[in-house]
C-alpha cells in the first residue's frame, strides 16, 4: 500500500504548477488585480490633493473692515494688534486654504512647509511599518487597515480646528498611503503569472494616475478644502469596502504552510471557470490541510498575528520537523535575516541606491506646481495624464525586460535634467512640457522598480525588502532639498547633480539580472541563488552572465 500525502517524505508542489500559473486561475487573477486597482484609485487623490490647499496666500489686517496697505502687514505683525485678516485669493486657482484656516500669519507660515515635511515623515513610517507587518500577517489584512485608518482620519483632518492634530492626521494619512503600495505591488507580483506581473504593475500605475487626475475636477466641485478632504474620506471608505473582497496571496499563505486556505481560494478560483477542482487535486489538497496549519477563527487569527508581529513562533500540531526544528514556514523572517546571504544583501543595496535615485530625480519636479499658481487644476489634471502615460508605456513594453527599461528610463532622466541647464524658468510652458516628460519617465521608473524589487527578493521578507527599500530612500531624501544649495556655486550645479546620479546607478542596474518570465523565489536560500546556475526553480535563466550578483 502506497504511502499517504501528508507523509513527511512527501514533497510539496510548487504554487507556481498547482495554481498560480495554471489556466483556471486566470479569472480569479483578472477580478483580483481589477478589484485591487480600483481601490488604489483614492491614492492618487491624496497625495495630489494638497496642492489645493497647502498653498501661500498673501493677507492684511482688515480690522474693523479698514483694510491696511500691504506695506504695513509686517508691522502690524510684530506689534501684534491686528485681530483679523483678510486673505487675497485673486491672484491663486483656489478659493481656501490650511494657512487661513489655521490663521498661518506673522511667520506661522512655517507650517506650511511643516505639512510638507509631514508628508514625507509619513511615507518614512509607512516604509518601516508596511513591509514588516505585510510579511507577518499578511498583504490584504495589512492592505485593510491601511485604508480604514486612511478613511478615519481624512475625517479628522478636515473637522478639527487644531492644527496639531490635523498635521497628525496628515501623518498617519501618509503613512496609510505607503502601506498600501508597498503591500499591493507585490500582491500584484505574487498573484499574477510570470507573462503578466509587468501588465499587472502598469495598470496600478494607470488606476493612480486616473485618481491623480481626477483629483482636479474634485477640487474643482469642493472649492473648500474641508469638503475636498470629506470626500476623499467617502472614495476612501469605498476602497476599504472593495478591500473584503480581496483574497490573501496563495503564495504567501503557500510558504506559512495554510494550506487550507490556499484550497478554498482555488476551489473559488475553479468555480469562476465554471469548473471543479480535479479529485486528484483536491485530494492533495486535502491531505496537505492535515499536514499544514489550520484555517482559526476570528480571535484565533488575532493571537496569532500578534504572537506573529513580536516574533513568537505559533505552536501547532506538525509544525516541527523530524529532528524536532523548526519548519520554514514557523519562522519569522525580517529584513535583518537578509545580511545573512551574501548575493542578497548586495543585491537589496544595489536596489536601495535605485530606490534613492527615483526619489531624488522625482524631488524636481515635486514642487512644480508653484510655478503655476495660477492654471493648478491644469497642472494637476496634467500631472495625472503623466502618470497614466508612464503605466502605458509600461504596458506595452512587455517585451523589454526590468533591466533594460530601468537603464532606459535612467539614461532619459539623466539627459532631460541636462536639458533643463538650458530653460530658464520664465519659460512656463516649456518648463511645464519638461515637467510632463519627466513624470512620464519617472513614473514608468517608480513602478519598474516596485516590479524589480518585489521579484527579486523571496516571498518570506518580499514586502519588508520592498519597504526598507523605500524607508532608506524617504530618510536619504530628507537631504535632498538641500542639494539646492549647490546653487550659489553654480547655478546649475544641481541639476548636474540629479544628472549625474541618474548616470551612476546605471551602473548598479547592469550588475542587478534579469526577473521577466521567471518564477519567483519564496524561501531565503532560493533567493540568495535565484537566478544563477544554482537555481533550479526560476526559468527561462541566461547563464551567460554569471557574473551578476
Amino acid at each position: 500500500m502506497s504511502p499517504p500525502v501528508s507523509s513527511p517524505s512527501t514533497v510539496v508542489p510548487s504554487i507556481d504548477e498547482l495554481f498560480i500559473e495554471t489556466s483556471f486561475a486566470t479569472a480569479w487573477q483578472t477580478l483580483l488585480l481589477v478589484l485591487m486597482g480600483l481601490s488604489l484609485f483614492h491614492t492618487g487623490i491624496i497625495v495630489i490633493s494638497p496642492t489645493f490647499y497647502r498653498v501661500t496666500v498673501p493677507y492684511v489686517c482688515s480690522d474693523n473692515l479698514d483694510l491696511l496697505p500691504s506695506n504695513e502687514t509686517q508691522a502690524t505683525c510684530s506689534q501684534g494688534s491686528c485681530q483679523k485678516w483678510t486673505f487675497d485669493y485673486s491672484d491663486l486657482d483656489v478659493s481656501t486654504s490650511i494657512q487661513e484656516s489655521f490663521n498661518l500669519v506673522c511667520g506661522d507660515e512655517i507650517f506650511l512647509e511643516l505639512h510638507g515635511s509631514c508628508y514625507f515623515l509619513g511615507l518614512l513610517l509607512g516604509s518601516a511599518i508596511g513591509g514588516f507587518m505585510s510579511d507577518r500577517i499578511g498583504r490584504v489584512k495589512w492592505v485593510r487597515i491601511s485604508y480604514l485608518l486612511c478613511t478615519v482620519f481624512c475625517v479628522t483632518m478636515a473637522t478639527t480646528s487644531y492644527l496639531v492634530i490635523h498635521l497628525a492626521s496628515w501623518v498617519v494619512v501618509s503613512s496609510a498611503i505607503m502601506s498600501s503600495w508597498i503591500c499591493m505591488f507585490p500582491l500584484s507580483s505574487e498573484v499574477g503569472k510570470r507573462s503578466t506581473r509587468q501588465a499587472s504593475s502598469s495598470f496600478l500605475g494607470v488606476v493612480f494616475g486616473v485618481g491623480t487626475m481626477f483629483c482636479a475636477p474634485l477640487a474643482y466641485f469642493f472649492p473648500n478644502w474641508r469638503h475636498l478632504m470629506l470626500s476623499i474620506a467617502v472614495i476612501s471608505l469605498f476602497a476599504f469596502a472593495l478591500s473584503l473582497l480581496f483574497d490573501e496571496s496563495p503564495r504567501w499563505l503557500w510558504t506559512k504552510r495554510r494550506y487550507e486556505e490556499v484550497a478554498q481560494i482555488m476551489e473559488k478560483a475553479s468555480r469562476l471557470r465554471g469548473r471543479e477542482l480535479p479529485a486528484s487535486t483536491k485530494k492533495l489538497l486535502e491531505e496537505l490541510s492535515k499536514q499544514g496549519i489550520g484555517k482559526k477563527g476570528i480571535f484565533g487569527t488575532f493571537v496569532d498575528d500578534l504572537k506573529r508581529i513580536v516574533g513568537m513562533e505559533t505552536k501547532e500540531n506538525g509544525s516541527k520537523g523530524e529532528c524536532g526544528e523548526t519548519l520554514e514556514a514557523e519562522k519569522q523572517y525580517s529584513i535583518f535575516n537578509v545580511f545573512g546571504y551574501g548575493r542578497l544583501t548586495l543585491r537589496l543595496f544595489l536596489l536601495a541606491l535605485h530606490w534613492i535615485c527615483v526619489n531624488t530625480l522625482y524631488y524636481g519636479i515635486v514642487f512644480g506646481a508653484k510655478l503655476f499658481k495660477q492654471q493648478l487644476h491644469w497642472y494637476v489634471f496634467f500631472q495625472g495624464i503623466a502618470c497614466i502615460t508612464g503605466s502605458v508605456l509600461l504596458l506595452i513594453s512587455l517585451k523589454s525586460g526590468r533591466k533594460s527599461l530601468t537603464i532606459f528610463c535612467l539614461v532619459t532622466a539623466g539627459f532631460g535634467y541636462l536639458v533643463c541647464i538650458f530653460v530658464p524658468p520664465s519659460y512656463k510652458v516649456v518648463n511645464l512640457v519638461l515637467s510632463f516628460v519627466a513624470k512620464v519617465v519617472l513614473q514608468l521608473l517608480f513602478l519598474l522598480i516596485y516590479t524589480w524589487t518585489s521579484e527579486m527578493m523571496p516571498t518570506v521578507v518580499r514586502t519588508s525588502s520592498v519597504g526598507s527599500a523605500s524607508l532608506v530612500a524617504r530618510i536619504t531624501g530628507l537631504a535632498v532639498p538641500f542639494v539646492g544649495n549647490l546653487a550659489t556655486i553654480w547655478v546649475s550645479l544641481p541639476l548636474v547633480f540629479y544628472s549625474g546620479f541618474a548616470f551612476l546607478v546605471v551602473i548598479c542596474s547592469v550588475l542587478l539580472p534579469e526577473t521577466k518570465g521567471k518564477s519567483l523565489p519564496n524561501t531565503m536560500e532560493e533567493g540568495n541563488v535565484f537566478s544563477t546556475r544554482k537555481d533550479k526553480n526560476s526559468r527561462a535563466i541566461d547563464h551567460s552572465d554569471d557574473f551578476k550578483l
